[in-house]
């Protein structure tokens, strides 16, 4: 049986990634898990599987502080156009959809000749 300080310092699993243990964990609740990492950033790594948020939840643990705050921006504006798309451009949706598969490196981009 493991005791307690072990059982403290395990790597919590998220979708994409572990959670090291050198990251102090501040809330979990059922959507998202608050953690400070050792360089003092404040991140929330995200609970669904969805290809981004592992995405995300990978860049939280292995991006520098400029990494976590650029992958995460880039994502929820592409969120954004997304659902401004859903609302009021459905036709534009597919296009949006491969813009961040290509950006966030899930497709390679064609080569235009």
């Amino acid at each position: 049986m493991r005791n307690i300080k072990q059982l403290f310092n395990s790597p919590i699993n998220v979708p994409g990634v572990s959670i090291p243990s050198t990251f102090r964990v501040v809330k979990k609740n059922e959507q998202l898990i608050e953690a400070v990492r050792p360089d003092g950033l404040h991140v929330f790594f995200d609970r669904k599987r969805d290809d981004l948020s592992q995405f995300l939840n990978y860049v939280r643990v292995h991006g520098t502080t400029d990494d976590v705050v650029m992958a995460v921006g880039m994502v929820r504006g592409f969120q954004i156009s997304l659902n401004y798309a859903e609302r009021y451009s459905p036709e534009t949706i597919k296009l949006i959809e491969e813009h961040i598969k290509i950006t966030l490196g899930f497709k390679k981009q064609p080569i235009l000749l």
